[in-house]
């Protein structure tokens, strides 16, 4: 039962992102969680805490303006205590210039007794690099790296 919520509770999430909503994956963060995205793009690297977390999606969501996942699969391991779930996805992804772009990858995600304690997103890292620096060569200047939160 445990496992079953916690897939449709991910699948929820993904959705509440794809409709600008990211508070609802900060409200179940530990003050101290860490956030990995693969890549040397603005978004890449790993930030420590909720408000770190906070300006990154605030970021991510001025540059790329709307989203849409499709989860493709959801797999969960473990107890309340330390569970592991990964979550396969797709999605197409419209930029700050009117332009859309598709990806694909699987984030990883643990938790602690209900609790989000790490996210690691792997992604296609050449796809995403190549739409920030186009969007950086067309101006938009927060498509730059390095970014710090």
């Amino acid at each position: 039962m445990y496992h079953w919520y916690l897939k449709k509770k991910t699948r929820e999430l993904f959705d509440r992102l794809a409709d600008d909503d990211y508070e609802a994956l900060l409200a179940l963060a530990t003050p101290d969680i860490t956030h990995t995205f693969a890549g040397d793009t603005p978004f890449g690297g790993t930030r420590r805490g909720v408000p770190a977390l906070r300006r990154w999606f605030e970021h991510l969501f001025a540059l790329l303006t709307r989203r849409k996942f499709q989860v493709n699969s959801v797999v969960v391991k473990g107890g309340p205590w330390r569970t592991q779930v990964a979550v396969e996805w797709s999605g197409v992804f419209h930029t700050a210039d009117g332009q859309t772009y598709n990806n694909q990858g699987t984030d990883v995600m643990e938790l602690r007794w209900g609790r989000l304690v790490g996210v690691r997103v792997y992604h296609d890292t050449a796809t995403v690099a190549a739409v920030f620096t186009r969007l950086a060569s067309s101006g938009y200047s927060d498509a730059s790296p390095p970014v710090s939160y």
